[in-house]
This record gives C-alpha cells, structure tokens and sequence, in this order.
C-alpha cells in the first residue's frame, strides 16, 4: 500500500471517448505549460532536507497569501511551512493524538485549515505554527477526507461507515448533516464563490456522482457524472485534494475511481449550465505512463498531475485559457499539488520504498 488514501477505495482508470473535446475556459492572459527541456525542479527531501524529518509524508500542499507554501504529513504527523526563503518547519503541538493530517486549504481568516482523516475532525494552523484541532466523536467509523469554505465557515466531508457533512460552529463545535447511508464519498469536495458546496461519490450499483449542496436552500441536489466505479491493477497517488474551482468559477475535479464506457483515455470533469461535462486528457508529450489525480487552477488554467503506478515518476498537464492542452513527464511520482502566487506549480511526491519529497517547478 503505497498511501493512506488508496485505502479509502479501490482504485481505476478513467476515460472516455473521442467525442469529448479540450475544455473552453474563459479568454485571460495565458500562461504555457514548459516544454520539457525547459523544466527545472527545487527538492525538498525528508530526512535530507533541514527541518523535513525522514519518515515524514507529505501528503496535500497550498499556499497562502504570504508567499509560504504550507504542506500536511501524515506519517510524522504534522504540519508543514515552507517560507519564502526556503526554510522548512513542521509543527506538532496541538494535533489530537492519531491525527492523519491530510488535505490543506488556505482560509478566509488568514489561517490555514486542514482536514484530518483520523476522525471527523478538522484543524487550524496560524501563520506563526499554532494547531488547534475541532472534532467530533459521534460517528466513530467515519473520516474525515475533505475540507472546504463556505461563506467563510470550514465543511468538512466524511467518509465511512457513516457519509456526512459537517461545519464549524461559532462555539468551536461540528454540526453535522447526515448522508445517505449508501453514499460513498471520495476526496473532491469544494465551495464556489457563490457558497455552493460540491462533491464527488458513488451511489447505488457503483455509479458515479456528483452532489451539489446549494447555498440558496441547501437541498442536497445530485447529477449523475455518466461514469461508473472499475478497478485499476495498482498503486495509484489518489491525490488528497480532487477537486477544484476553475478560473471560470465552475467546480472541475479529475476521475480516478471512475471510467466511461470501458475506454482506457483519461479525463477530467466540471460541472456547468446544471450538468456534468467530461473532457478527455492528451497523452501527447508524455514518455511514461501516468494516470491523473492531483488537480489545481491559477487565474488562467488548470493544471493537472498524476502519477506512473508503476515508476517513480509522473506527469503534468496545464489546460490554458483558450483550451489548448500540454503534457510533460516529471522524473517524480506526483502526489497533492497546488499552483503557487507566482504562477509555480507545486507538488509532493511519494513512491514506495522512497523518502516523501516536496518538489517545486522552476521555469528558465
């Protein structure tokens, strides 16, 4: 088993067919995907790298206004920063004790907020370091794999024997809101501009998903995504974070679990005037195998990683703003990613038997 969240699921390829075109995103300046030979990487290494201690993994990446980059280790566990200057810290104190920190987002308040997949729980790291954790203990059998903002309110999304939603109340407690029983959630879950919230799941008979929570009246509204759940041979970085709002302001999320009509391409998705809308993935410019997980958007485009089950290595794609895609091969095995204030992908990176590493994307 290669990460914490490839036990959440089995794993599959995602496809569909010739019929779907490069998505259109909304005309902006655009930014180009580097060539290949263009690219150039800075490494952060556990057990090599001042501050990053071996056997840490680090799991999901953001940035924050600051220009630091904050990262979660589940292994250690901790929370990670990154500072402009390069210098590497995690911090321990205040995490619950068997805290798996997974995904990250920056928050309204100027905090950083992290989803803890060791219950249904979430938490809170200042700008200066200091955690504090907000739980529940009522639904033992299920985990938190989601965190998102809504008007200014952490959500979280959980997992298990008892799908949920929950939010932070102003008293520091986790309301909750019950799924369907036979709902099962997976890692894409995000809030648009409008207070939205959006995720991805399997319904009965292994059909995929997609549930929107409106912020008009918050009756729980479901579109089907025309994909089914199928099994992949192996080994696949489920990413911690799947979904995403696009430069649009559409939710667009990438499909793991999920394949169409039994074709090995791969895709990503959005949803948009009310339905679901798939577009399939170039494999043009790639020299290895590499199967999409991480997804992330800057103010004009989306980028998308995945990685070689098989190899420590992987692949990015950058969708730009006219819709044109462009796909490079990383000798690294992408995990959680995220696109930096300077318009700099980064991405953390974990294959078997290897130390977890950090790797941001330098251009000349």
């Amino acid at each position: 088993m290669r990460t914490l969240a490839i036990a959440l699921a089995a794993l599959a390829f995602a496809g569909c067919d010739d019929r779907y075109a490069a998505p259109s995103l909304p005309a902006a300046p655009q930014t180009r995907a580097p060539a290949t030979a263009a690219l150039k990487f800075r490494v952060f290494t556990a057990g090599r790298t001042q501050g990053f201690p071996a056997g840490a993994v680090a799991a999901d990446i953001a940035p924050d206004a600051s220009g630091n980059v904050w990262f979660t280790d589940y292994a250690t566990p901790a929370i990670g920063k990154i500072a402009a200057d390069g210098s590497l810290t995690e911090y321990t104190q205040g995490l619950m004790p068997g805290a798996l920190p997974m995904a990250i987002i920056p928050g309204p308040d100027g905090n950083m907020w992290f989803s803890d997949y060791g219950g249904v729980a979430i938490g809170k790291v200042t700008p200066a370091g200091a955690i504090t954790e907000f739980s529940s203990s009522q639904y033992g059998g299920t985990k938190t794999i989601g965190i998102a903002f809504r008007r200014g309110h952490p959500w979280l999304l959980g997992y298990g024997a008892q799908p949920l939603l929950g939010h932070l109340t102003a008293g520091g407690t986790i309301a909750i809101r019950l799924l369907p029983p036979h709902v099962t959630t997976d890692p894409a879950f995000v809030s648009d501009s409008a207070g939205n919230l959006w995720f991805a799941a399997l319904k009965q008979h292994l059909r995929g998903e997609i549930a929107e929570l409106p912020a008009r009246d918050f009756a729980l509204m479901r579109l089907p995504l025309h994909m089914k759940h199928a099994f992949a041979p192996c080994c696949v970085n489920q990413a911690p974070r799947t979904m995403i709002v696009g430069p649009n302001g559409d939710p667009w999320f990438t499909t793991l679990y999920y394949i169409h009509k039994s074709s090995p391409a791969q895709f990503i998705g959005t949803v948009a005037s009310g339905s679901v809308k798939l577009f399939r993935l170039t494999y043009r410019g790639l020299t290895k195998p590499a199967i999409a997980s991480g997804i992330a958007a800057d103010q004009a485009s989306l980028w998308i990683s995945g990685d070689d089950p098989f190899g420590n290595d992987g692949a990015l794609w950058q969708i730009d703003a006219k819709g044109k895609q462009s796909a490079v091969s990383v000798p690294y095995s992408p995990y959680g990613l995220a696109v930096d204030g300077r318009g700099r992908p980064w991405f953390t990176s974990f294959f078997s038997g290897l130390p977890s590493q950090i790797v941001e994307v330098l251009t000349r």
